[in-house]
């Protein structure tokens, strides 16, 4: 780690002694569309404010704009048509290494001019869905990239920081509302797609850290419930990420070294004659380095990891636009067994344990203007993912014998297409498809009790439809409604969800908003192929038929914009889930409800249960929100949630799930000092406070445990103890420089300032015959540099 400190360093004295050599300018282009046709308006007005001499374009009849000599560092634009409302985009970051380029989307005004002033609306916090209404959060790349503790952009912890969202050091999976992580759904560019994280487990939609670059994405909505009626096959929530379209003027590069990995970006156009685009980013992890030019920085303990991000963008004269893109991630993490008895201190170094976690993701996209009121948006899609973990022991000769081995690999070939149709500037419509075909490859067993837990190969498919209505009665009266209903074959289950939403402006600064709907979602294939055998030795498969589960969802929301920059939100909620699948025994408490992976995790010392369709369970609380938008060189977010999350099995008691923490409080702020003559260098400094209630337990019975030489929970009392509170802090200082054509960033992000033990689970140590406390992740201070040119 020595030469890891003193590269540290050189970086440093690189990056401080690199000298301007020219005025520092920069280019902001991009086109102005309408928001629900997105067709381009010809002649906005696209103004650089607080400019002197006063910096602007006009869109041409692509809806194409132009600004040059553009002074580094941040700007505030001003976007305004006739009959639209006009729009703010404050703040943004103009940079020496790379082009701004933007998508700006207007809203038609429906009063007439003269008849009602039209104010300028900040774009900041907008869903980028215009059909969304409440519990929905926009985030940006300057904040995916900025927010501390974030690990560089993994935009699943940056979504931590957002009202009634909680995870964990160890993983970045995200508990919404009090429902298992495994609720949410995945979306890449329009398209459902598998787990987006590395070193993820079956049934999971967290895992290590992102496989996508904060480099490569734009602007994206992240929804915590009652989604529009688009989205299916959703329970908690929705991440619809969206990637950036590459230059297609000129070649724009960036390096990245640090900690977690090491990464390279290109980007441009294949020609000059065109207006074809490439983007490709490619990361590899830091520590396969390390060990490839001799380092120890902590052995195979350390996981290796590579993922790739890649999209093509192919506009033509009249056959609309082609774009094609793919992600790949590869993964492991190995822990070897310690060949040496003297050293054994527990049976687990004893254990020889590897797991791999993989997967792929490609779609070709059509987007075409049919006439000035409607697009369609045609997809076809192909992903992958191939999960497996083994585990192997040391006998008393050295030799491994094979514990356990799993193996899940699932494919799925998508079609789907949108129409949106603006019928007028009051109404819109939009109608879609998917259909999707997945096949399977599952197997998992036990060779010591020579048992295997599931297995199941062939295809299944899902069938989904969904039609949306937005009506404005008023500028400040929208209400958005619609159907989503679908079919999964391998359980016969045909499902009609309802959705609504309502959103009314009282005024310029307040605002209410209203959403409810039905939503439902299928669990892991591997739930559905727990195998069995019966008394007359044949093997059947009980959960075949399992229904997915389901809930009613209800979210009432307040919005005080206290000032443009400044806003207080408050939203209270209730879901009340049904369909639940649960242990097929009157006397059991077992609930798919407290699983935020496969079931096949030893969690209750359970790992092939027969369910049945008659849980149920209750979220319920309230969230606030306190945030002030990045201007003047500072922000901060201030959130804060209140909350209940109850279950009910087939037993019939009422019980705490997993995720009841009951509360959870997030303080992020962060302010960027200008140095230098021309000001247009920053020190950077980020912080952020984690504080929650401590997760539910199960109690372990130590008696039993110490009789059985394993760990024993005490069932009858599922989640009954908590343990202590979970707190953190995360701190981030850094430094951006622009040169006369590169921008470089140098940061160091510290995880866990203080190494406050936060208890992540609770086992039975036969060696100890004591419950021993596995803790999450400690000090950890994450350097890394990039350079942009």
């Amino acid at each position: 780690m020595r030469a890891f400190f003193y590269l540290t360093i050189l970086l440093f004295l690189v990056v401080f002694s690199t000298e301007l050599i020219a005025q520092q300018t920069q280019v902001i282009r991009g086109s102005v569309i309408d928001r629900d046709s997105k067709n381009p308006l010809i002649g906005a007005k696209v103004v650089v404010m607080n400019t002197e001499p006063l910096l602007g374009a006009i869109s041409d009849h692509n809806g194409n704009f132009r600004i040059d000599n553009v002074p580094i560092g941040r700007h505030t634009l001003r976007i305004t048509f006739v009959g639209y409302e006009d729009l703010i985009l404050p703040e943004l970051i103009v940079s020496a290494g790379k082009e701004v380029i933007l998508t700006i989307e207007l809203t038609e005004a429906l009063s007439q001019l003269g008849e009602v002033e039209i104010v300028a609306d900040n774009e900041k916090g907008k869903p980028i869905n215009e059909m969304a209404g409440n519990s929905v959060r926009s985030f940006t790349v300057d904040e995916a990239g900025r927010f501390s503790g974030s690990f560089n952009g993994d935009i699943s912890r940056l979504a931590q920081s957002y009202a009634g969202v909680s995870g964990g050091s160890f993983s970045n999976e995200l508990i919404i509302r009090g429902n298992s992580s495994k609720g949410l759904l995945w979306r890449l560019e329009g398209i459902e797609v598998p787990n987006l994280n590395h070193l993820s487990s079956n049934g999971s939609s967290g895992g290590g850290f992102s496989i996508l670059s904060v480099n490569v994405l734009k602007n994206s909505d992240f929804y915590t419930g009652a989604f529009p009626a688009e989205y299916g096959n959703a329970l908690s929530g929705v991440f619809d990420v969206k990637l950036r379209t590459g230059n297609d003027e000129q070649r724009e590069y960036s390096i990245q070294f640090g900690f977690i990995g090491v990464e390279a970006n290109t980007e441009g156009p294949f020609s000059k004659k065109s207006k074809s685009s490439y983007l490709i980013n490619y990361r590899y992890s830091t520590t396969g380095i390390f060990e490839a030019i001799g380092l120890d920085v902590g052995g195979n303990t350390l996981p290796v990891v590579h993922d790739l991000t890649m999209k093509f963008n192919f506009p033509t004269q009249k056959a609309g636009v082609f774009t094609f893109f793919g992600i790949g991630g590869l993964s492991h993490v190995g822990v070897p067994a310690v060949k040496d008895s003297l050293q054994w201190n527990s049976r687990d170094d004893r254990f020889d344990q590897f797991m791999n976690s993989d997967m792929t993701a490609t779609g070709l996209i059509h987007k075409i203007l049919l006439g000035k009121r409607s697009y369609l948006n045609s997809y076809v899609s192909f992903s992958a993912s191939r999960l497996g973990d083994r585990n192997d022991s040391l006998d008393n000769v050295y030799q491994l014998q094979p514990v356990s081995k799993s193996s899940f690999i699932e494919y799925a070939f998508r079609i789907s297409t949108t129409w949106n149709c603006k019928v007028n500037a009051k109404n819109t419509i939009r109608l879609g498809g998917i259909y999707s075909v997945t096949g399977f490859d599952l197997h998992a067993e036990n060779f010591v009790q020579n048992i295997v837990f599931l297995s199941g190969d062939g295809t299944t498919s899902m069938s989904q439809l969904y039609l949306q209505w937005k009506h404005r009665f008023t500028e400040k009266i929208t209400l958005n409604t619609g159907i989503h209903a679908h079919y999964f074959a391998l359980s016969d289950a045909p499902v009609a969800e309802p959705r609504l939403g309502f959103v009314w402006d009282i005024s310029r600064r307040h605002s209410i908003s209203i959403s409810a709907g039905k939503h439902s979602r299928t669990e892991p294939l591997t739930f559905y192929f727990v195998e069995k055998t019966d008394a007359f030795g044949n093997v059947y498969y009980p959960n075949q038929n399992l229904k997915p589960t389901k809930a009613l969802h209800a979210v009432l929301g307040y919005d005080f914009r206290i000032t443009e920059n400044l806003r207080i939100r408050i939203e209270t909620y209730y879901q009340h889930l049904y369909d639940v699948p649960v242990e097929a025994d009157s006397s059991s408490g077992f609930s798919v409800l407290n699983y935020s992976v496969s079931f096949l995790s030893v969690i209750d010392n359970q790992a092939d249960v027969p369910f049945v369709n008659k849980g149920t369970g209750t979220n319920y609380g309230v969230e606030f929100t306190l945030e002030k938008f990045f201007t003047n060189h500072y922000y901060f977010l201030v959130t804060a949630s209140l909350y209940e999350s109850k279950y009910v099995a087939l037993d019939g008691v009422e019980r705490n799930t997993r995720f009841n923490n009951n509360f959870i409080c997030n303080f992020l702020g962060g302010k960027e000092f200008p140095v230098g003559k021309t000001k247009t260098n920053f020190i950077v400094t980020d912080i952020k406070l984690m504080w929650s209630g401590g997760a539910p337990l199960t109690p372990i019975l130590l008696d039993e445990s110490i009789a059985q030489g394993k760990t024993v929970f005490d069932l009858d009392h599922r989640y009954e103890e908590q343990s202590s509170d979970y707190f953190r802090i995360d701190f981030k200082i850094g430094y951006r420089k622009n040169g006369s054509k590169s921008t470089h960033h140098l940061f160091l992000d510290i995880q866990n300032l203080t190494n406050h033990k936060n208890v992540f689970a609770q086992y039975y140590s036969p060696e100890e015959q004591t419950i021993e406390t596995i803790y999450q992740l400690g000090f950890v201070p994450i350097f890394n540099y990039r350079v942009q040119f």
